[in-house]
C-alpha cells in the first residue's frame, strides 16, 4: 500500500492543497540568512547535531525492522542544516528525508545545503495533512 500525499511538487518543493502562511512577525525572513550561517559553524548547532546523532543511532536498529524506506522529517527545520546532516550519514535507498517550514525563504536556503534527494515541504505544523506518513518527526526550537 503505497502513502498518500496530499502535497504537490511545484518548483522543487513539495507544497500542500491549502496555501500556507508564514508567521512574519513571529519569525522573521530576514534572519535566515544569519541562521543558515550558524548552522554550519555555531558551536550550539555542532554540539546539539552530534547530540541528536548519538541519540538517533540509538533506535535506528529498532527503526530498520520496518519494511521499505524509514521516513524521517524535521518540521520548523529552517535552513536544513539538521537534514543535511543526516543525508550525509544515511543511505539514500533506505531512508526518505525531508524538510519542512513556513518560510519559503528558509527552504531555498535549504535547496543549497541539501541534497536533491531529500523534500522539501512548504508546511503549516498546526496543520499538516499528514496521518501516520512518517516514522521519525523531529521539531527542534519550534
Amino acid at each position: 500500500m503505497g502513502i498518500t500525499d496530499p502535497y504537490q511538487l511545484e518548483d522543487g518543493i513539495w507544497r500542500p492543497p491549502r496555501p500556507v502562511v508564514h508567521q512574519e512577525e513571529n519569525y522573521d525572513s530576514s534572519a535566515f540568512d544569519l541562521l543558515f550561517r550558524m548552522e554550519q559553524r555555531h558551536f550550539w548547532y555542532q554540539g546539539r547535531y552530534r547530540f541528536l546523532w548519538a541519540a538517533l543511532r540509538r533506535y535506528l536498529p529498532d527503526l530498520r525492522q520496518k519494511d521499505g524506506p524509514i521516513g524521517m522529517i524535521d518540521i520548523g527545520g529552517g535552513c536544513g542544516g539538521w537534514m543535511e546532516r543526516l543525508a550525509r550519514r544515511l543511505p539514500q535507498d533506505a531512508f526518505e528525508l525531508a524538510l519542512g517550514d513556513s518560510s519559503l525563504r528558509a527552504l531555498e536556503f535549504a535547496k543549497s545545503v541539501l541534497p536533491p534527494w531529500v523534500k522539501r515541504y512548504h508546511l503549516d505544523c498546526r496543520n499538516l495533512q499528514w496521518e501516520n506518513r512518517w516514522d521519525v518527526i523531529f521539531c527542534l526550537d519550534v
